[in-house]
């Protein structure tokens, strides 16, 4: 089945005139989510194919797809996003994050189709020296970096008019998230352990969503400009933080909407959390502020977007018990 977005406003039409059609993949996910719930894709008939009608890990289908319907932008949010799982399922996940950019870097470039590839800080984390400008050395600590690193690689090198934005510790109210586990932790238990000395910048799916548009109309001006700054564009909310930070941050936040939660959070270091992959100490994104106010993108602190969504994930978890 493909979800098909029609939607539209005038004022926009002058800035998006060669596009019209966008194929979004991995359109279930977080981002994707947001960005087909927002009414700012505007003037765009938006395609979200999912596995029965698009299988991402076949290559062949893939430039069959290409062959039988016409895109003016590939919005790639498709990856293997599970961090430790990323360690074992090796050949999975590079297919997802290293081949399949390649694939779609080579076959939008031949068919004029720009190509707006959504890629990660954990690129980044090896020297633990952020924040990270979008030109910084990369230095993956994790194989699930390695291959997202690998995929950046090829779309600048295949695809002359693509856009790599970096999101960092991705929330929302859909699929699987830090802020979405610990309200869920909160409610069901009495203590619980955070790592406290990870830096991390935070990426608001909703705010991403948000300023489309404008992210857009950067990788429209691609081709004229070819500015270094547009090829790689860092996207995060204000600040910077920890997970412990922002675990206190949730409890204090969930605990106004619910005065009978009462968790105990206690902070450890990286070394004593039990985990498949290695995780940066430092993977924090530096925002270019002058791209960001030149092109009206506009991101909020990072306690803005959380409390906004802890707010839409706690009226969700209530929505889910009444019906149990």
């Amino acid at each position: 089945m493909i979800v098909t977005v029609i939607v539209t406003q005038v004022n926009v039409l002058e800035k998006f005139k060669t596009y019209k059609k966008i194929l979004l993949l991995g359109g279930s996910g977080q981002v994707g989510s947001e960005i087909l719930a927002t009414d700012l894709i505007n003037n765009f008939e938006i395609k979200a194919p999912d596995r029965n009608l698009l299988n991402l890990e076949n290559k062949n289908q893939i430039i069959n797809f290409f062959d039988n319907n016409n895109f003016d932008l590939i919005i790639n949010l498709a990856a293997y996003t599970d961090v430790d799982n990323a360690e074992n399922d090796r050949d999975k996940v590079n297919l997802l994050n290293h081949e399949l950019p390649k694939i779609l870097s080579i076959e939008g470039d031949k068919r004029g189709i720009n190509l707006m590839h959504i890629s990660t800080d954990y690129v980044f984390g090896k020297k633990n020296t952020g924040p990270y400008a979008f030109n910084s050395q990369k230095g993956p600590q994790n194989y699930y970096g390695l291959t997202k690193s690998l995929g950046e690689d090829e779309v600048l090198k295949n695809h002359s008019n693509a856009t790599i934005i970096r999101l960092s510790s991705v929330f929302s109210r859909y699929g699987n998230n830090f802020v979405k586990t610990m309200v869920n932790l909160f409610m069901e238990r009495d203590e619980i352990n955070v790592v406290k000395d990870q830096k991390i910048s935070l990426t608001s799916a909703k705010n991403f969503s948000q300023n489309i548009l404008s992210l857009i109309r950067i990788n429209s001006l691609n081709e004229e400009l070819q500015l270094p700054e547009l090829k790689t564009i860092h996207f995060a909310n204000n600040n910077y933080t920890t997970w412990y930070d922002l675990a206190l941050f949730i409890l204090k936040e969930i605990k106004i909407l619910d005065p009978k939660i009462n968790c105990k959070i206690n902070p450890i270091l990286s070394k004593d959390w039990l985990s498949d992959a290695f995780r940066p100490l430092d993977s924090r994104l530096l925002i270019n502020s002058k791209l960001m106010k030149d092109y009206n993108i506009l991101t909020e602190d990072w306690e803005v977007s959380v409390r906004d969504i802890i707010k839409k994930i706690y009226k969700d978890i209530l929505g889910d018990l009444s019906v149990k």
